[in-house]
């Protein structure tokens, strides 16, 4: 009977640190955690506000334009009223 506790405890002992072992290097995967879900949420939010933003920007711009430029068709119809008021045929 001694016999076989010197022999089945240092088994069982070297047996538990082995697993001990195994399990403390295992690697975890726990998902991802509320500051990372923040931080994405939060990236995800300001690209969305940035993209309004330079549509906003875009419609502005072309609305300044259409006001203060005038269109080729315009200018060049204005052209030729001009031609015709100074030499009339």
């Amino acid at each position: 009977m001694g016999d076989v506790l010197l022999v089945i405890l240092p088994a069982l002992i070297l047996a538990a640190v082995l697993w001990a072992v195994v399990t403390a290097l295992k690697p975890r995967d726990f998902g991802m955690s509320e500051a990372e879900r923040y931080q994405h949420e939060l990236a995800a939010r300001s690209q969305a506000h940035y993209a309004a933003q330079v549509q906003a920007a875009t419609a502005a711009r072309a609305r300044v334009d259409a006001v203060t430029r005038p269109s080729q068709n315009e200018q060049q119809q204005r052209q030729q009223a001009d031609h015709a008021r100074r030499h009339p045929n």
